[in-house]
């Protein structure tokens, strides 16, 4: 599978234009090791067990929010499940991020600064996000000029929000989740929680809390970094150790490869997280933030190693390779607030870091309902996983100013979100590794691209 000469694609490029590419945290394997863990360092917790019973729903529920409440991959045959999954597309892309550095002043994310962030009810702190972007507006541009405000006395929602909003998006899968359990509907908690896991997964990436989420304004270039550092780098590792993906179910079928660690690491950070107030959103939202906070420290230690990579792989700054992604993987980053280590071992740990929270999260929603009336885990039944289960009754982001009106649900609500974040759009391994992942001026392949089996 070749690409093509770069002399003979510009009268293509032309056709294929920039499509745009959607940022997604982890890719499947990583999304889906982040359910798997958590429900597994909870196999004795009354609530680990029910998941447990249903491993493959919750690990299949982890990429939900991508594959089917996005157009990525193949669309549903049933011809309702995909007009609904393209209804959910017009609002989902920029639900999966928070730029916590685009409302920080220089954009300087740590404890300190990130006091200033807001984490109540959306729609009460928006006006305080669009003051500190106003004011921010010299360093957002100076990092991405698309996101130039177009009236900087007055931002937009759409503009506000198109920095994401994943830690709200979080609270409100968790609130649906919990109210849905109440209910005894137990496949709308197991929906909305399982799906939940994919944002949590996200902000535990760190190019899903940064303006620079694909290593564009880094000097030299890192371009390429966010599916290389999430998505290949992870299939690789996989891979090596015989894992396969089932292209019919959407699922790995097996973690060899990070599984022993990942738990092992959850169960230890677990003990060390606060709990959790179901009562008090602020808890919830501040748990997310906390994780784009920690997160932050690595961006420039891991762009620094991309950029190195590229050269002592190919030279080229223009392409990512196999080979870049190979010499990616044992570069040792670290210092400061960055442990030490090299960049596969800080992957796999950061992949502990979501499945950590996301227990936390499940615990705190079985805290908010064992006590109900005629509630017993115990005897809640098994989940399979259909698509059904998973696209209808989808989750609109009701929190957000342009969504709660009356007209979000009109014909032109879509536009009213922001557009998908463009990253360099990623192909399959190929099998040579000189051939080109990722070529900056075509499209080699989606970055939504499932793996091939």
């Amino acid at each position: 599978m070749g690409g093509l000469p770069i002399s003979g694609f510009r009268a293509i490029f032309l056709l294929l234009f920039l499509a745009s590419h959607t940022s997604w945290g982890w890719g499947s394997y990583g999304h889906e090791q982040i359910n798997r863990a958590a429900a597994k360092a909870l196999e004795k917790h009354p609530f680990g067990k029910w998941l447990n019973q249903n491993l493959l729903t919750v690990q299949r529920l982890s990429v939900t929010p991508d594959y089917d409440w996005k157009k990525v991959g193949l669309a549903p045959e049933n011809a309702e499940l995909a007009d609904l999954r393209n209804q959910a597309d017009r609002y989902e892309h920029p639900l999966h991020y928070f730029e916590a550095d685009a409302f920080l002043p220089k954009g300087i994310v740590d404890a300190i600064t990130a006091k200033i962030l807001g984490l109540d009810i959306y729609s009460k702190i928006f006006p305080s996000y669009a003051k500190l972007r106003s004011d921010n507006e010299e360093y957002v541009v100076s990092i991405d000029p698309e996101k130039a405000l177009k009236d900087i006395s007055k931002p937009t929602a759409k503009e506000v929000t198109s920095h994401g909003t994943a830690p709200w998006r979080i609270a409100q899968l968790w609130k649906l989740g919990v109210n849905a359990l109440k209910k005894k509907d137990f496949k709308g908690g197991i929906r909305y929680l399982g799906a939940m896991g994919h944002y949590v997964g996200d902000l535990s990436q760190p190019f899903h809390g940064t303006l620079d989420y694909d290593g564009k304004a880094h000097e030299p270039d890192a371009e390429g970094i966010h599916a290389g550092y999430e998505t290949k780098l992870l299939e690789i590792l996989a891979k090596a150790k015989g894992a396969k993906w089932d292209t019919a179910k959407k699922v790995w079928l097996n973690f060899d490869a990070t599984e022993d660690r990942v738990v092992t690491a959850t169960l230890l950070k677990i003990a060390k997280l606060p709990d959790l107030n179901p009562n008090e959103i602020q808890s919830l939202t501040g748990a997310a933030m906390r994780m784009v906070i920690e997160t932050n420290p690595f961006v420039a230690p891991l762009e620094d190693a991309f950029a190195e990579a590229i050269q002592e792989a190919n030279g080229d700054a223009a392409t990512v390779t196999v080979a870049t992604i190979k010499v990616f993987m044992k570069k040792q980053i670290g210092g400061g607030k960055v442990p030490k280590s090299n960049v596969t071992e800080a992957a796999v740990d950061q992949l502990s870091n979501g499945s950590a929270m996301l227990a936390k999260l499940w615990m705190a929603a079985y805290d908010a309902v064992k006590n109900e009336p005629g509630f017993d885990i115990a005897a809640a039944p098994k989940v399979p996983f259909t698509e059904r289960l998973a696209i209808v009754d989808y989750p609109k982001p009701t929190y957000l100013p342009q969504v709660s009106k009356e007209e979000a649900d009109s014909a032109d609500a879509g536009p009213k979100m922001a557009a998908a974040r463009s990253v360099m759009p990623q192909a399959a391994v190929m099998a040579a590794p000189k051939e080109p992942l990722f070529l900056k001026n075509r499209n080699t392949g989606d970055a939504h691209e499932p793996p091939k089996p």
